[in-house]
């Protein structure tokens, strides 16, 4: 075998290797995103009631869950948006204030 073809050979392996790598980055960008923004909800002691669900796509967060008040959600938008990669945050957590039943 000449040396060209060997030459030849490896810089088509090394190319096949580098679309592989490049082509699979978005996703894997994807999961670091949604992780980083649930690791940051779930230290947070407001929010520790709450269920949330969350799910990327190119940086955009959409998050749903339930929480007691208005200040409440706001802070999960606004902590969320802090996280690197994070480029905008679709709302579709709802307002469910928890009912006092005391009086009962």
């Amino acid at each position: 075998m000449k040396m060209s073809h060997v030459v030849a050979a490896i810089a088509a392996l090394l190319a096949f290797a580098f679309f592989a790598f490049y082509f699979s980055l978005p996703a894997a960008i994807d999961d670091n995103i949604q992780d980083d923004v649930m690791a940051v909800i779930e230290v947070q002691p407001e929010f520790e009631s709450a269920q949330f669900e969350v799910t990327e796509s190119d940086g955009v967060i959409t998050i749903r869950g339930t929480v007691e008040t208005d200040a409440v959600r706001e802070r999960v938008i606004e902590t969320i948006i802090k996280v690197n990669g994070v480029v905008r945050v679709i709302d579709e957590i709802k307002v469910e204030p928890v009912s006092d039943n005391s009086d009962e």
